[in-house]
């Protein structure tokens, strides 16, 4: 069984003075087929999330760029799907800890 207290997260992963996103995007896109779902999804949720964070103005000079840049994809995204039969994805509402 996975302790998933002694796991880090991502978070703790990102603050480390090691992390270089643009090598570690590019490892993870070498991932097996279902990691790379796995994060995709995560990335989705996150980009949903710094999206509705934007929306409501909860951000600051620190983090702005990521919330509005992911206001301006998940809107692209919707209007792109707007009149589409095809497979779509549902953003959702999500509980606030």
């Amino acid at each position: 069984m996975i302790d998933l207290e002694k796991k880090p997260s991502i978070s703790q992963i990102s603050n480390s003075t090691l992390f270089n996103a643009k090598e570690q995007a590019y490892e993870a896109a070498n991932d097996h087929r279902y990691l790379q779902h796995q994060m995709f999804m995560f990335c989705v949720h996150f980009i949903d999330l710094m999206a509705k964070n934007y929306n409501k103005n909860r951000y600051d000079a620190r983090n702005e760029f990521a919330c509005k840049t992911a206001s301006e994809m998940v809107n692209a995204y919707q209007e792109s799907i707007k009149d589409s039969q095809d497979f779509s994805f549902e953003f959702t509402e999500y509980k606030v800890k």
